[in-house]
């Protein structure tokens, strides 16, 4: 699982910019995202990528620094 830290003031877009960044240097070349509020967890949300195949990516763990 990665883990990205990204502080809470930067916003939505600067995280999804950083994610989207992670994600090409992982290969994740399309596809679709999703952040599950419910898996809120020590500070972080788990977000779960599919390719385009369907396939699950690596889950991500997204940190927000407070």
């Amino acid at each position: 699982m990665l883990h990205i830290e990204a502080p809470f003031e930067q916003g939505n877009i600067r995280i999804c910019d950083l994610l989207g960044q992670v994600l090409r240097e992982h290969h994740f070349t399309g596809g679709s995202l999703q952040i599950d509020l419910s898996d809120w967890e020590r500070g972080g949300y788990i977000l779960y990528g599919e390719n385009m195949e369907g396939e699950k990516a690596l889950p991500l763990k997204v940190i927000i620094a407070q």
